[in-house]
Order: structure tokens, then sequence, then C-alpha cells
């Protein structure tokens, strides 16, 4: 009996915390994008950073790759390879730093740049869709979520033709993750095809290839020829059917997105956003089939994001619908993943474990 009641009030604890994360980060965020004073700004933003922060920083062994992270660190074991990473860990075994300050320094580099250098212009619904989409599995995929904050940086700067900051952005990513790379195939894109009726023509070949199967079978073959470094991911989960779930996260994900590509705006679409779109769709869509496509989705995300700028471009009578669906699906996955019932990239979060032993 007692264990009983030692498990429900670990599930309640658990369910408590990440809902007042998300209510929080939700107001704090809101505060940020409407209030006119730039203290009052500056302090909310601290705020949600430090929301974000502390329960990541807090945990113990919640998240899939915790234990693998923290083995690999304890044994010196330079397991991942990213130099970035490589770095980081050499710089505190110098400092005789534990495991734990690891854990700490990387959720300062992923959720700093969210919370601070992120724009005011539709601060709320960017840092909201983070927070449905990324902060829980930022505890599961340590470095590809800590790679996340400077690839949607990378946009915003090529939107402002800082193309040197962009650059750099994209270099600290790739140092913390290579699959980071993959956000130049949106740049050459653009580069290429600019013609939005040409684009929407190739949308519609990709997604006919990603049905039929046909995409996954050339990818299979380009990994298995030309990348062997990633070929032995072909024989683990990563190569097989991804587990679907509920299909909430995949409808959330690709929802806005698709909306953005397929409606007519009164604002012109910027084509990189409009490319990262396109690829993050098929991509997205392809891991249903190949589950190792969704590292390359998730890239491909930091520029989709972008999508919820072009919002107040769409007819009066549709955004608000559009927003309202947006989300009533993103509360239900929050809640389906903290309540246990892990969907697609997640796992292992719940109950929430704190390093003092509580739950």
């Amino acid at each position: 009996m007692l264990e009983i009641l030692l498990n429900n009030f670990e599930i309640n604890f658990t369910i408590i915390l990440y809902i007042t994360i998300l209510i929080l980060v939700s107001l704090f965020s809101y505060v940020v994008e409407k209030s006119k004073h730039q203290e009052t700004k500056l302090l909310f933003r601290f705020l949600v950073f430090m929301v974000y922060l502390i329960p990541a920083i807090l945990r113990y062994d919640i998240g899939a790759d915790y234990s693998s992270y923290e083995t690999a660190y304890n044994m010196n074991n330079n397991y991942f390879k990213e130099i970035g990473y490589v770095w980081l860990c050499e710089i505190l075994h110098f400092f005789g730093k534990n495991s734990w300050h690891l854990f700490f320094w990387m959720a300062v580099l992923t959720y700093f740049p969210l919370a601070f250098l992120i724009k005011d212009k539709y601060f709320y619904i960017q840092i909201t869709y983070v927070l449905f989409m990324s902060y829980l599995k930022s505890y599961d995929v340590i470095r590809q979520a800590l790679a996340l904050p400077y690839l949607i940086l990378s946009f915003q700067n090529m939107k402002n033709k800082k193309y040197f900051c962009c650059m750099l952005d994209i270099t600290i990513a790739t140092l913390f993750h290579f699959s980071s790379l993959s956000i130049l195939m949106v740049y050459i894109c653009s580069l290429l095809i600019k013609s939005e009726k040409v684009q929407k023509v190739i949308f519609v070949l990709l997604l006919i290839s990603v049905i039929s199967g046909f995409l996954k079978m050339i990818l299979f073959n380009i990994i298995e020829n030309y990348i062997p470094t990633y070929f032995h991911y072909l024989e683990t989960m990563y190569g097989q059917n991804a587990e679907l779930g509920s299909g909430f996260g995949i409808i959330l994900a690709v929802f806005l997105p698709f909306i953005f590509v397929i409606m007519k705006n009164r604002q012109k679409k910027d084509n990189t956003i409009m490319w990262s779109t396109i690829l993050f769709i098929v991509f997205r869509l392809a891991a249903i089939q190949f589950a190792i496509l969704g590292r390359i989705a998730d890239v491909l995300w930091s520029g989709a994001i972008y999508t919820y700028t072009y919002i107040d471009s769409y007819d009066t009578k549709y955004r608000k619908i559009i927003i309202y669906i947006f989300y009533v699906i993103g509360i239900l996955l929050f809640l389906r993943w903290i309540t246990g019932q892990t969907g697609p990239g997640t796992s292992e979060i719940t109950p929430y474990i704190s390093i003092f032993g509580d739950r």
C-alpha cells in the first residue's frame, strides 16, 4: 500500500512540475513579447531561462541518454566525437568537475540562446512551440537539443542578412552534433530554386516519394554506399519504422508548416524558410518509415519554426482557427508525454527524479 502511495505521489509531483513549467514559460514569454519596457523584457527573459534551466540541471537519470553521458564522462571516454562536446568534457575534467557539471553547462548552452537571443516579435509563440516540441525532448537527445537553438538563430540572422552570424551559428551547432550540417540542404535549394510554384510541385513529388517508399529506398542506398559511418544505424532501431504512438507529435510538428506551404500569404514568403519547411515536412513524414531521418527533420525544424511569423498574413477567418488547433494539439501532446505515455522522441522522463533523491 505504501509503495502504491509513493508511486502515486511521484507521478502527481511530476505532472504538477511539468504543467507548472508549461504555465510559467507561456506566461513569461507572453510578457516578453507584449511589454514595452526593456527592463521588464529582460527580467522575464531571465525567468523563462530559469524555468527551463532549473528542472533540467536538478534532474537525475531523467532522459534515455542520461546514463550514457554520465558513464562516458566518468570513464573519460569520448564516445561522442563532436569536437565541441569533447572540448567541454576536457575542460570540466581539467578542473576536476563531476558529471553533474556536464549536464549543467549543456543545459545553460541549450536554453540561454532560446531565452535571450530570439527576437521579441513572435517570442511567445516560438518559445511555446519549442516547449511543446523540444523541451522534454532535450532531456533525451542532449547534444541534438543543444544544437537546435543555434540553428534557429541561424535562420533569424539569415533573414536579417547577418551572414557571418548565420554561419557562426551553424558552426557552433555542428560542434555539438554533426547532423546540423544537413541544414546546408536548405541553403543550396534556396539558391537554386526560388519560384514558389516550382517549390510546390517539388513538394508534391517528394510527398509521393515518401508515401510510395521510393525516398526511403534512395536514402538507404546512399547511406549504405556513400556514408558508411552511419551504416551501422540501419541495423538498429534507427533503420526501422518509428513508433507512431498517438500521432499527436507528427500532427503538431507538420500542422502549421504544412499550412504555410499550401496557403497564400499577403506577406511574401522567405525562400529559405520555404525550403526549410518543405524539407522538414518531407523528412518528418519519412522518419515514420526510416527512424534515423528524424535527426535530419529535427535540424530542418529550426527553420520551419519561423512559419509562425507568417500567421498574421493569413486570412483573418482562418488565423484564429489555426492557432486554436495548434494549442489544443500541443497541450494534449504535452500532457500525454508527462503522464508517462511517451511519444516519438521522448522516453524515461516520468517520474521526475532530482539529484537530491526526491521525486
